[in-house]
């Protein structure tokens, strides 16, 4: 199973690359042109992440996220439903048994962004009108730098606003908690599974919240102690060579690669309990799943695919993608005159 797993979550971090990185360098090339310099300040960035464009250029990746993490989400589903019959299914099963259904997948994740958008503009958009009307005087530097009273003040009210959305998203989160395993393997459709799911969920809220708030711990603490202990590693043998420059950058880079690994893992541990979390809660809370559409041997022959075209395939693409972005990123013209002057920060 854990090999199954890898796989799965291998298979959507490159997709989520092949996407991303194109998208960023696009993105880059559109805030040069823009501004109409060849080097950006931080605050030229934040005008741009604030402007209308920036505003969509964020949905964009909201929801490219969202999307990749439900198909992910149900190709580790169904390694959950067969594991709990004694099955086995590959990875190849797994990701197509996500494709075939990649319609209602799509429509769901649709809803769910839209439901997510609504619930959460509101206090975002009062967080913005905070910093707005307080912080506005100075850039960004200065705040960083000084702390002056304003800027601590817009930080307290901002948690206090983003904790209670985050209450009142958690809350609806959890109603919503089985939709995806009632859409896959209980026959709901994407429109009326998040009326299906708060129906199943109404009286055990308690013990669902529960359930997340172990998993969330867990996860938590499993990440915690993994990165921290590679980060504290890293700085103490970082602190031993500060002497050398050449041993220095390769301590960073080798760290740096030992976190991004470790990352890589805990993502998969995490994404796995929450989906098995998720089926094992549907069945018992009352929803009705079948692996009837789960057809294990026959999934991966009907997208005639195997391991190797899978893996060439995706190395394809992610070069691509990479070549796509960097090109993007470079194709304006080379800095042609540099002017260096001081920053008084206000």
């Amino acid at each position: 199973r854990k090999q199954v797993l890898t796989l799965i979550h291998l298979f959507y971090t490159i997709l989520g690359i092949i996407l991303f990185v194109p998208l960023l360098g696009l993105f880059g090339k559109l805030m040069m042109q823009l501004s109409g310099v060849e080097v950006l300040t931080d605050m030229q960035i934040a005008s741009f992440i604030f402007s209308p464009l920036g505003a969509v250029s964020a949905l964009i990746f909201f929801a490219l996220t969202i999307t990749i993490i439900v198909f992910e989400q149900a190709s580790m589903e169904a390694v959950a439903i067969t594991k709990e019959k004694d099955e086995h299914i590959s990875a190849l099963s797994a990701i197509a048994f996500a494709l075939k259904h990649a319609q209602k997948i799509f429509l769901f994740s649709a809803r769910l962004i839209i439901k997510l958008l609504v619930l959460m503009l509101p206090f975002l958009l009062l967080a913005g009108l905070v910093a707005f009307f307080l912080i506005t005087e100075h850039d960004i530097n200065y705040y960083l730098s000084q702390k002056p009273p304003e800027f601590m003040t817009v930080v307290g009210i901002n948690a206090i606003i983003l904790l209670l959305m985050a209450v009142f998203v958690g809350k609806k989160l959890i109603s919503w908690s089985l939709t995806l395993p009632l859409i896959l393997f209980g026959g709901v459709s994407a429109s009326e599974s998040f009326e299906a799911s708060e129906k199943l969920t109404q009286s055990h809220k308690k013990a669902l919240l529960g359930y997340f708030s172990k998993w969330a711990i867990v996860s938590l603490i499993v990440t915690i102690a993994l990165l921290g202990t590679i980060n504290f590693i890293g700085d103490q043998l970082a602190a031993q060579y500060m002497d050398s420059l050449k041993v220095l950058i390769f301590v960073i880079g080798l760290f740096a690669a030992l976190l991004s690994l470790a990352n890589f893992f805990i993502t998969i541990f995490t994404s796995a309990t929450f989906a098995a979390l998720n089926v094992l809660l549907a069945k018992e809370y009352g929803a009705t799943l079948s692996d009837e559409m789960l057809n294990t041997k026959a999934l991966a022959s009907t997208w005639q695919v195997n391991r190797t075209k899978v893996l060439l395939l995706s190395g394809a693409l992610l070069a691509i993608s990479i070549f796509v972005g960097i090109r993007l990123m470079h194709s304006s013209q080379g800095i042609q005159d540099v002017e260096i002057f001081a920053h008084r920060g206000a």
